[in-house]
């Protein structure tokens, strides 16, 4: 199959990788839109109400339209306030700045205040914030969208999610001027996410929205083709947000909580944090397969259950979660974890889709487990164990296609990097192909760990036809 999402992605020439999810059907087909299905966004400048469905085409519109499409709201009483919230933000960057003042990552140049003056507004944070959860947050939900107050959510996090937003708001001049603060926004965040790992003084909701606006900065930072920037993500950010979400108890196995009107609360809560940990994983293997970069977490370290069908995540208010959960079976919150869906692609035993322990697999999942399965070649490859393993991983690797086959027929309206993963499991399936067999393997093959994406270009390239 031409794999072409891929060979966009990995362009080394490209500024930036997000004008890869712009090719056609990149993004999902057009929702039927339900009147009754809505959302109340607290704190999104004037109560705005949010009607899922309405963005057909998000990845080819420019913000003039994505305003064009925001369904009408009352003024926006609150935006003073917002603004308040905002000049604070600005002060603690710039003191930030000043105490820093050059050394690395830091700009050598005195903070930009005339530049600060366009990018720091309520209006620019409400358009970046609103393009962030209709554009990138419907690829990784893990921030509950309908709970999200501007007034309350923690600073660090208000700016790491305005400043993802901010790239699908070009090409106005205030969000191309917030690439400014990028630098600034990530030093800012892990200062603040390293003293909380320290001292660990704050209460789980607080530790949980640093490690999410941690794992937004990063996320945005790479997805620039600039080396010196994703080295310093590989070598010094990446494992200290390991280390830091570990410090901090993230990762240890929650307690399902019982799904009723009046557990709503704990449940957003509980599955908000399962949410945050497996993009965090995500991303690690993600980098295996990008930058050939070894696993920072172990594959049996995600000891939670694979999130929950985005319908439950995406209620908006008690009642309606409660409604969903009637229409939902239980059994939608007792999926296996990602170590499971491994252990039974690799394992001896085999039912396949028919698997009643599969009942609740989404594509999403699909998409971590074939990234995971990646991450598996590359260290079995790393420990000498390939040889021996070789067939064993193979199997896993039909396995996988299999059920992606029964899955996606069954669900559309994927998007992102769900959507390609079968181009990621037919880069994979040849890698490991190759890593058997005498052919040629190219630089990528080297897996010396890199910061550019242009040896997986080339590879693609040259073997992927």
């Amino acid at each position: 199959m031409p794999i072409t999402f891929l060979l966009q992605y990995t362009d080394p020439y490209r500024e930036s990788v997000v004008p890869a999810f712009t090719i056609p059907g990149a993004h999902a087909p057009p929702a039927e839109l339900e009147a009754d299905h809505q959302v109340n966004v607290d704190g999104m400048a004037g109560d705005t109400t949010v009607l899922f469905g309405m963005f057909s085409d998000l990845f080819m519109e420019t913000v003039a339209d994505l305003n064009a499409s925001r369904p009408a709201a009352n003024a926006p009483t609150h935006t003073s306030l917002l603004q308040e919230r905002i000049d604070e933000l600005r002060q603690q960057l710039q003191k930030h700045s000043q105490k820093h003042h050059g050394s690395d990552p830091i700009p050598s140049e005195t903070f930009p205040v005339h530049t600060a003056a366009a990018v720091f507004t309520a209006t620019n944070f409400d358009d970046c914030i609103w393009s962030y959860f209709t554009i990138f947050h419907p690829q990784h939900p893990f921030i509950h969208w309908p709970t999200f107050d501007v007034y309350t959510v923690s600073l660090p996090l208000l700016l790491a999610v305005a400043f993802a937003g901010s790239v699908h708001c070009i090409p106005r001049d205030a969000a191309l001027s917030t690439r400014t603060f990028f630098d600034l926004a990530e030093d800012f965040i892990f200062e603040r996410l390293r003293i909380e790992a320290v001292n660990k003084t704050s209460q789980q909701a607080g530790a949980l929205e640093l490690a999410q606006a941690a794992v937004l900065i990063i996320g945005l930072q790479i997805s620039f083709n600039i080396e010196a920037t994703r080295r310093r993500i590989r070598i010094s950010r990446h494992p200290e947000l390991v280390a830091s979400i570990r410090s901090l108890g993230l990762t240890s196995t929650v307690k399902t909580c019982e799904l009723n009107r009046d557990g709503w609360k704990a449940f957003i809560a509980e599955e908000s944090r399962i949410r945050t940990i497996h993009i965090l994983f995500l991303m690690d293997y993600m980098s295996t397969f990008f930058f050939n970069t070894l696993p920072q977490m172990a594959m049996s370290e995600p000891k939670h259950r694979l999130p929950c069908p985005d319908s439950l995540f995406d209620a908006s208010t008690s009642d309606e979660f409660a409604i969903l959960n009637s229409i939902a079976p239980r059994r939608s919150l007792e999926s296996l974890s990602i170590k499971a869906l491994v252990e039974l692609l690799m394992g001896d035993k085999w039912l396949g889709a028919e698997d009643p322990s599969l009942i609740s697999l989404q594509p999403r999942h699909l998409m971590m487990g074939i990234f995971a399965l990646h991450s598996v070649i590359f260290t079995s490859r790393a420990a000498l164990l390939l040889p021996s393993s070789y067939h064993l991983l193979h199997r896993a690797l039909n396995r996988w296609k299999q059920l992606w086959d029964a899955i996606h027929t069954e669900q559309s309206g994927t998007i992102g990097f769900t959507k390609y993963c079968v181009e990621i499991w037919c880069v994979t399936s040849k890698i490991l192909d190759m890593l058997q067999s005498s052919e040629g393997k190219g630089k990528y093959l080297e897996a010396n760990p890199t910061d550019s994406l242009g040896e997986l270009h080339e590879f693609i390239r040259e073997f992927c036809k």
